[in-house]
């Protein structure tokens, strides 16, 4: 899904013929987009939504196609690699990320990825998000309750509604975060974030 019909017709053509699959709908904004899915005979197994459009962006479109077509996998597709893009449409439901500079050989990888159901973003984009955000991609053990306060931080919920809904005080979420922190190198809850979508924590 792409407002621009240059950028549609080049990844229908990459996906067509360079790849051999088929492109069931392409829309011009995410209105567009639900409206196509509302009536598709087949829907398709990946969309490529780009996060820019008018009428209704990729991130709004994205959340809704999560909530009613829970098996379509969405990839976002942006020119910015800023933090909050990515987690963004992280927590909006999609289980992929790539630039729009991105190679066919890497679109290729992130589909096969997704419909594995294992998150990808492109390495490039990643390495981007982790300088903003003062991450390293260290793997540290780590035990199921902050796996959980992990998953809880990808949500819209406030670190008091997580200490809520994980039966802890709110002192316990401030020791989880500090401590999070310091292992997994990050200064912030985006950077939480999106360390647990790269692990495939989210996912779990």
């Amino acid at each position: 899904m792409d407002d621009h019909a240059l950028v549609r017709q080049l990844l229908k053509q990459l996906i067509e013929v360079t790849l051999g699959w088929t492109v069931i709908i392409e829309a011009t904004n995410g209105k567009d987009c639900l409206n196509q899915l509302a009536h598709a005979l087949i829907a398709p197994d990946v969309v490529l939504m780009d996060v820019a459009m008018p009428i209704m962006d990729g991130t709004e479109a994205t959340s809704i196609i999560h909530t009613r077509y829970p098996r379509i996998k969405v990839i976002g597709l942006s020119s910015l690699a800023h933090a909050h893009v990515v987690v963004d449409m992280i927590r909006k439901g999609a289980m992929g990320f790539l630039t729009k500079s991105t190679s066919p050989q890497t679109l290729v990888q992130a589909v096969q990825s997704v419909m594995n159901d294992t998150p990808y973003i492109e390495d490039c984009l990643f390495e981007e998000v982790a300088n903003d955000i003062g991450m390293a991609d260290p793997k540290p053990l780590l035990s199921d309750k902050q796996k959980q306060f992990l998953k809880l931080c990808a949500t819209d919920s406030s670190y008091k509604e997580i200490a809520n809904l994980l039966h802890i005080s709110p002192n316990t979420v401030d020791s989880y975060r500090a401590d999070l922190f310091r292992k997994l190198n990050v200064r912030t809850r985006q950077g939480l974030v999106v360390y647990a979508f790269r692990t495939g924590i989210l996912s779990t």
